[in-house]
């Protein structure tokens, strides 16, 4: 098969966001700096710029871009650092476009699939790899890593699973997204060899020693299930019970020979004791709060709460609540577009998955709208207690995978599969 040049550079261009996306810790070797990042970038623009004028035409692209607008407007990144060319703001910039490519182009979609399960795997192989053999891990990873070497090996010797990632919170949402993929072309193609990815990365998922992306990872797979199974209502509940059934008396057995799944419970356990799920960020939310309130129609500028506590702890700390973070860094007017931007592609996703099983997609498309929906779920509750709109990680597969699932509702509306849905297309 002859491959054309625009399908080679899109496949180039997924390669190296997929990569900018799952190897954070490793940017420094990897990319170099902040060069590297402008010419990933313009290599971004270059894909989209033979099509500018069906992009100025899409609301949804122009809501994108009113997104990049209020990150640049009052960033804080780029008054400490005195230029706009700053790396982090280049990689928002990459991530509303790589939205845009989404929305737009399907060429883009299996790759994506492939590319997150094929890192999610990476990262989960090399999980057990340094759990098997650990002796290798501060001479080969730790000098990888650069400033995040010895943070990361303190977590490695406190029995957490950093991986060849910056922090065991990273290499758990690294693992968690190559969960989703995995186990949604597991759902629509039942073969043997399908389980395998599945099996490597909710293991790998443990051993981190995460909770909450655990618990969310398992929450999304089993709302996915639920829903994409709506035309068995009956079935499909004792089947959940029975997958819950069946993964706690695995865990329970499991738990007895291997030593961090122990400590997975005991810090359940240990949670429960200290009376605060939210872990002492409770305090830090009504802080932030207070800030909003102060500052309630445009907030105190992007990442501006980080600078805040850091006058405080002396340490750039973010909210771990995006919804809350947002309301304090961009006011009513930037929290009320991002709201409506998660509210919106959600509820299309939602009405997407419980109509695509009987649909007249392929199998990797089906995979793919199942997957963006799990993504897009691990995203927004996990927002709760993290960053995932501003770590990177969690941000380029989260607006792929709105991108992803707006496209076939789009092909699905324009072809009445579907009844008429409220439409911004």
């Amino acid at each position: 098969m002859i491959i054309g040049k625009k399908t080679l550079r899109i496949y180039l261009g997924m390669f190296l966001i997929c990569l900018f996306a799952f190897t954070t810790g490793l940017h420094p070797v990897l990319f170099g700096g902040l060069n590297n990042a402008i010419l990933v970038l313009l290599f971004g623009i270059l894909l989209v710029w033979n099509q500018r004028t069906a992009f100025l035409r899409d609301n949804l692209s122009i809501w994108a871009l009113f997104l990049v607008v209020i990150m640049l407007l009052d960033n804080k990144d780029n008054q400490r650092f005195g230029t706009i060319l700053v790396y982090n703001t280049l990689a928002y910039m990459l991530a509303w476009l790589f939205y845009i490519f989404t929305l737009r182009d399907n060429r883009w979609h299996k790759p994506f699939l492939k590319l997150c399960m094929l890192f999610g795997l990476f990262h989960a192989v090399a999980t057990w790899f340094f759990k098997i053999v650990p002796g290798l891990y501060s001479t080969t990873v730790v000098p990888l890593l650069g400033t995040w070497g010895s943070s990361a090996l303190r977590e490695f010797q406190n029995g957490w699973a950093p991986g060849i990632a910056p922090t065991y919170s990273t290499n758990a949402i690294y693992i968690a997204i190559g969960f989703c993929t995995a186990v949604s072309l597991l759902m629509n193609e039942s073969r043997m060899r399908r389980y395998i990815p599945v099996l490597i990365c909710i293991s790998a998922l443990l051993l981190t020693g995460k909770r909450s992306q655990l618990i969310v990872s398992v929450f999304a797979f089993l709302l996915m299930y639920y829903l994409y199974n709506s035309d068995k209502k009956t079935t499909r509940i004792f089947k959940l019970c029975g997958i819950a059934i069946i993964s706690l008396v695995i865990f329970d057995i499991a738990s007895q020979f291997v030593p961090e799944l122990a400590n997975f419970i005991n810090r359940f356990r240990q949670t429960a004791e200290m009376g605060d799920v939210t872990l002492g960020r409770a305090a830090r939310f009504a802080e932030s709060m207070q800030i909003f309130l102060s500052n309630p129609i445009l907030g105190i500028g992007w990442n501006g709460s980080s600078y805040y506590f850091a006058q405080s702890t002396g340490i750039f700390i973010n909210v771990h609540n995006i919804y809350i973070q947002l309301l304090c860094e961009t006011g009513i007017i930037g929290a009320v577009l991002y709201f409506t931007f998660f509210i919106y592609n959600y509820f299309i996703a939602w009405r997407m998955l419980k109509r695509v099983k009987n649909s007249g997609f392929t199998t990797y498309e089906k995979a793919g709208i199942c997957a963006a929906f799990m993504i897009e779920t691990f995203t927004l509750l996990y927002g709760v207690t993290g960053n995932p709109i501003y770590d990177f990680q969690t941000l380029f597969p989260y607006v792929a995978s709105c991108g992803i699932i707006t496209y076939y509702y789009r092909n699905m509306n324009e072809n009445k599969c579907i009844e008429e849905l409220p439409s911004v297309h």
